[in-house]
């Protein structure tokens, strides 16, 4: 909810929502897969068969994170903000940080 800050607004720039649904819990992420993935049932089924397998869930949230972002910018846009985020997630210093110049 908006109120609760825990929302993600279909006009967030893109590296903001693939953040946001990384966010999101482990247990959440299926829900999600089922309400606003493209992916077929039986698809999501599998991908959860891996995951319980031993697979890192991780990896299905942020394929869940780029069709997300991709749907409501662009699939370069999700590309994007995967690599902004692991840049930021290793220390990285984000490549939109204005730059000022003091005196």
């Amino acid at each position: 909810s908006k109120s609760k800050n825990n929302y993600i607004g279909i006009a967030e720039p893109a590296n903001t929502m693939f953040a946001k649904v990384l966010s999101i819990s482990d247990v959440q992420m299926w829900k999600w897969y089922e309400l606003l993935s493209f992916k077929s049932i039986a698809d999501i089924a599998q991908l959860k068969a891996e995951v319980e397998a031993g697979r890192n869930p991780k990896d299905a949230k942020v394929a869940l994170a780029k069709e997300i972002t991709a749907r409501f910018h662009s699939a370069a846009a999700a590309d994007a903000a995967e690599a902004d985020f692991n840049n930021r997630a290793k220390g990285g210093i984000p490549d939109d940080i204005p730059a000022v110049q003091l005196s």
